[in-house]
């Protein structure tokens, strides 16, 4: 199982995670770790600021009014989850290789074959970095190559995969008591409680920008009095927007999706079981700015 080497490629590690890093120095130099770091998020930042000026903030996206998600934005969804599949494999291969790593590290008595084991993982080290990166600019270019927002995007990828195939935002590497560091805000997941309260920077954020996305949804029906159809969608809307309200913990239409909905996700069940993996899901809706060396995500 995952230990510290896991939280410090998080941002909140300590030990053995030491020595790896002083092996990625001492054997790659620390000007090439933070230039392939920082390349990716680089290229990044710019196709976010694009995709902002397109489509506006995530929380502004207004969803489908029958509840519904078209089938050609699930396509263009499945098309932008198409183009990251190898920077998922890498990633999440990282993860259980730089764990097997730590297990080994922590098995060696010797300080001497501890930072040979640290300069062996150095190279992936280096690639990790640079693959996070890489992750986020491909993501982010893919988003505007095929007219969707961030805002869309997170809409479509919390229904899909959290209420529809019943992951988690608490998914993460293979790690009982992983905590994650985003703005200062310390987030620990229980792997046996499903929850979406919110206490991280990224999970905090989601949520709120999708209840504000089912307020446009309700604030965009046609009011009260029309068909009994639509009113009925409307009070379910409404009813589901309280409910998010009154419990953190809850997942958006926790209690089945609407049938509509359910529906246009249903023929892509198979591609979006592909697609997921957990140990990614932490970086999958997160955004970033770089200020100086400084890399923030939320």
């Amino acid at each position: 199982m995952a230990g510290k080497g896991t939280k410090w490629l998080l941002g909140c590690g300590i030990g053995c995670a030491a020595v790896i890093l002083i092996g990625i120095l001492l054997g790659t130099g620390s000007f090439l770790f933070f230039r392939e770091t920082f390349r990716g998020f680089d290229h990044a930042v710019d196709a976010r600021r694009d995709l902002t000026e397109q489509f506006g903030p995530e929380a502004d996206f207004v969803p489908p009014l029958d509840g519904a998600i078209p089938a050609d934005r699930m396509e263009a969804f499945l098309a932008v989850r198409d183009s990251l599949a190898l920077f998922r494999e890498r990633i999440d291969a990282s993860f259980d290789a730089f764990s097997r790593v730590e297990e080994e590290i922590e098995e060696e008595e010797s300080v001497v074959r501890k930072i040979l084991k640290g300069l062996a993982v150095g190279k992936r080290g280096v690639g990790f970095g640079g693959d996070i990166g890489r992750f986020f600019a491909a993501r982010n270019q893919a988003l505007l190559e095929v007219g969707m927002g961030l805002g869309e995007y997170t809409y479509i990828f919390v229904l899909a995969y959290y209420s529809y195939l019943g992951h988690t935002p608490s998914d993460g590497p293979e790690d009982s008591d992983l905590k994650v560091e985003f703005e200062g805000d310390l987030y620990t997941r229980d792997r046996q409680e499903q929850e979406w309260s919110g206490r991280d920077g990224t999970s905090r954020r989601v949520r709120r920008d999708f209840l504000a996305m089912m307020y446009n949804l309700l604030d965009s029906l046609p009011p009260e009095g029309g068909s009994a159809a639509a009113d009925t969608w409307r009070a379910t809307v409404a009813e589901e927007i309280s409910a998010l309200e009154a419990d953190r913990r809850r997942m958006v239409w926790q209690d089945g999706l609407p049938p509509a909905l359910e529906a246009s996700l249903r023929p892509y069940r198979d591609e979006l079981i592909a697609s997921y993996r957990p140990a990614v899901n932490v970086f999958e809706l997160a955004r970033n700015r770089k200020t100086g060396w400084s890399i923030r995500s939320d």
